[in-house]
């Protein structure tokens, strides 16, 4: 399976009709952010995962993928940013309000992969986290991505969803490996 990360310095609902189509459909992956840093590292060529060279041989010897268990789940139409975002948070004070009430997540012991939609054009449109998996550094997370079957009038939407999962020391940034 081949993964990409490609930036996205504009909003969504600015992108051609048929760039947002491949985009929502997972031709390609989200804009990665790594949230606690105080810079957002370069990005990585395509289909060459981003290595943070800090945590570097913390788990590389363990190149078996393994399911990282999801502790407690949310979703919502609307709150996320209005670019596609995946981000792994592990500060309270990165946290949406949102998210915060839903999952009460301890930071002590606990993270959340936050992933938002971006700006959609209507109501139908929704996301759901199905599983995060690690690789050695790496953690990779799979959603499903509904959107309506035919244009639906109305105001646009910001779907995201979010998972507690446990605390993983060593991992660099999420990578978006599937979308249904």
């Amino acid at each position: 399976m081949r993964m990409h990360r490609l930036p996205l310095a504009r909003p969504a609902a600015s992108l051609a009709p048929s760039c947002r189509a491949a985009i929502a459909s997972g031709l390609v992956a989200v804009s990665l952010a790594l949230a606690g840093c105080g810079s957002t590292p370069a990005p990585a060529a395509e289909g060459v995962p981003h290595r943070d060279p800090a945590s570097a041989g913390v788990a590389d010897a363990d190149a078996t993928p393994r399911e990282v268990p999801i502790l407690r789940r949310t979703a919502a139409s609307n709150g996320s940013p209005a670019l596609y975002t995946l981000i792994l948070i592990e500060n309270p004070d990165e946290l949406p309000g949102p998210v915060a009430d839903a999952l009460k997540p301890d930071f002590d012991n606990e993270a959340v992969v936050f992933f938002g939609m971006g700006e959609q054009p209507g109501p139908g449109y929704a996301a759901e986290i199905t599983s995060v998996r690690r690789t050695g550094s790496e953690l990779t997370v799979a959603a499903d991505v509904r959107r309506p079957e035919e244009a639906v009038g109305g105001d646009p939407t910001t779907p995201w969803s979010a998972v507690v999962i446990e605390r993983q020391p060593g991992v660099t940034m999420p990578l978006l490996s599937d979308f249904n």
